[in-house]
């Protein structure tokens, strides 16, 4: 079961939908990272 929290919907939606390329590589990494760090979650 994905358990997705506040934070990670919010780095989501900016990975999926933001015009500036540099900020939407930069949510998905900070999605990525926090994921990873979480173990998975």
């Amino acid at each position: 079961m994905l358990r997705l929290t506040a934070e990670a919907a919010v780095l989501a939606a900016i990975g999926e939908v933001h015009p500036t390329k540099v900020v939407a590589k930069a949510a998905r990494k900070a999605r990525f990272q926090r994921r990873s760090w979480l173990g998975g979650l």
